[in-house]
């Protein structure tokens, strides 16, 4: 999991922020999978985990309260993973944007432009939500470490493996 933070992390700075929207967006589902007695990843673990992990770091960062939920951001990432949509008939917003860092100085992250009657949209600095999901998700692994049954689960979390895999590979760099 700390590879996939750091390479996400990574994939934002260089600006690769297809990968890295993308690459962030799943944590939530790995993340309610790990802690789940059935390993599986379902809308409701989702939700909650952004609601208790990631929705809180804009009010510690920014002392504001974050408009985007769970809930909204799962209907969100099934639209930006599965069709490549930024919008949804079902979310709130018209659509949903994400602004590249300096643009316009960090100023726009979690704006709601528009109202109710004039097809809204959020906007929010990309990179701060990639970050966000980041430490949420530091932070979670923090606190659910030696315990179970995220350490079951765990365990066949799929990891880089520098030298290969034995038995099966050796000498070649694999993930699995």
């Amino acid at each position: 999991m700390k590879t996939l933070i750091a390479q996400t992390r990574d994939a934002s700075k260089l600006g690769l922020y297809y990968v890295a929207l993308q690459s962030s967006l799943t944590i939530p589902d790995i993340a309610g999978a790990l802690i789940a007695g059935d390993r599986r990843a379902s809308s409701s673990r989702y939700a909650h985990w952004f609601d208790t992990w990631v929705r809180s770091v804009l009010s510690s960062n920014r002392n504001r309260e974050n408009p985007f939920s769970g809930e909204q951001c799962y209907r969100f990432r099934c639209s930006m993973l599965h069709q490549g949509a930024s919008h949804r008939e079902d979310l709130p917003y018209k659509r949903i944007m994400f602004v590249e860092p300096g643009h316009p100085n960090g100023q726009l992250h979690y704006v709601v432009l528009g109202s109710a009657s004039a097809e809204p949209a959020l906007l929010i600095q990309i990179d701060e939500f990639i970050e966000e999901m980041l430490v949420g998700c530091e932070r979670w692994l923090n606190e659910v470490a030696g315990t179970q049954p995220f350490e079951n689960n765990y365990a066949l979390f799929a990891r880089r493996h520098p030298t290969g895999l034995k038995p099966w590979l050796s000498g070649v760099p694999v993930i699995g």
